[in-house]
């Protein structure tokens, strides 16, 4: 019996006679995977006949039943898999005596990307990604809290700035006793507070950015961010403020879509909605077009969300909705809040009594930006009202023309 590859000889042995006389030998043999196609010949020794001689054969391993008796001398197999592997053949005569099974062992060798070596490598090149991402991280993370030092000292900066700005505006309003007394207990009470709060969050992440965790280093961007949107927030409507009391700010009535101005709007308090686990009930319609100054109304609807959302305990509930005429419209937002006393109603729109409450998440309130949206409605030719019960709630009602 041989065995062949590509026509090269592995193997050549068998059995001296078909009746079993003989030595059964056999040899294992190492084969290559890329040799996996390999070839068997075989004969017997019977030369009576020997045309009428058959064969059977089988392949352990591949094929565990022995083929059908046929004349056929050579059997080929092509891509075995990696493995161990036995075939035997046998013979009979013409006389159907049955010579003795010989026997061929070999192995197909693993391919080269199975072996040992192969997985040590693939091994090693993971440990040197793991450890590529590790520093690629890394190094973001240091990259990332130098940017984040770089923004917070510009917006200290500008804040600074800002305060000088509001400084020179309050110098031009102490005539009036009442404005001067509510601009003093704002500045030095609510924006010295929120400024401490941007410095303290800053020296934290100055202090720590090398070493702070990510939950820690979200937790003190989140502080930082939402010291500073109020400080902006509260320098923002001192500033519309001051410009209203000194006869500087002009109204620049343009066309405008009232309910898209209001979704902007709630899309920028999205995430202190979705944070209190407040359900917003909608029941504007898709589109309403006005004329009015686009700030002003902005500036109008942004401090009735944020006192909703502020003065409103987790999981309560906020209703908006817009009722309209061919000629005005009236906007309601009600809220499922802590309310307000008929006392507090009165300090409510007064400019020379400060009134402050905190929110339900202890936010900070100066009562500033309702006298401002006051302003602003009486400058578009409308009115405000109030209506509100302790622990049930606030409704706040603004009407104006369509055009002005």
């Amino acid at each position: 019996m041989q065995l062949l590859h590509n026509d090269t000889m592995i193997y050549q042995g068998g059995i001296s006679t078909i009746q079993g006389s003989g030595k059964n030998r056999s040899k294992e043999i190492n084969i290559n995977y890329q040799d996996n196609s390999i070839r068997f010949e075989f004969a017997a020794t019977s030369y009576e006949n020997i045309e009428k001689n058959q064969f059977q054969y089988k392949l352990t391993g591949y094929d565990n039943n022995w083929s059908n008796w046929s004349a056929n001398t050579i059997k080929e197999y092509t891509n075995l898999p990696e493995g161990q592997f036995t075939f035997f053949v046998r013979a009979r005569n013409v006389y159907r005596v049955i010579g003795t099974t010989d026997k061929i062992e070999f192995r197909i060798l693993p391919p080269w990307y199975r072996k040992i070596w192969a997985y040590l490598s693939y091994l090693l090149i993971s440990l040197g990604l793991i450890y590529l991402i590790v520093y690629i991280n890394s190094y973001r993370l240091k990259a990332t809290n130098i940017r984040l030092e770089g923004i917070i000292k510009e917006r200290t900066t500008e804040i600074s700035n800002q305060k000088e700005i509001i400084q020179l505006n309050y110098e031009q309003l102490k005539d009036s006793q009442g404005i001067k007394d509510k601009f003093y207990s704002i500045i030095s009470h609510d924006l010295i507070n929120t400024i401490g709060a941007i410095k303290s969050f800053s020296e934290l992440l100055k202090t720590y950015a090398s070493t702070l965790r990510d939950e820690k280093l979200n937790k003190y961007s989140s502080g930082l961010y939402n010291s500073s949107t109020s400080a902006f927030e509260l320098l923002t409507n001192l500033l519309n403020w001051t410009r209203l009391q000194t006869g500087r700010m002009k109204i620049n009535p343009e066309k405008i879509n009232l309910i898209q101005l209001l979704n902007d709007v709630l899309l920028l308090y999205n995430n202190l909605l979705e944070k209190k686990k407040l359900l917003i009930t909608n029941e504007c319609p898709l589109e309403l077009l006005i004329v009015a100054d686009k700030n002003m109304i902005s500036t109008v609807l942004r401090n009735l969300v944020s006192n909703a959302i502020k003065f409103t305990p987790e999981g309560g509930k906020i209703f908006l909705s817009v009722k309209y005429t061919d000629t005005e419209y009236t906007f309601e937002i009600k809220d499922t809040g802590i309310g307000m006393s008929t006392d507090e109603l009165q300090k409510l729109l007064r400019k020379d009594i400060y009134f402050q409450r905190q929110g339900t998440n202890y936010e900070s309130g100066t009562g500033l930006g309702l006298l401002l949206i006051k302003n602003f409605i009486e400058l578009h030719q409308g009115n405000i009202s109030v209506e509100s019960e302790p622990e049930k709630g606030s409704i706040f009602l603004f009407s104006a023309p369509l055009k002005i």
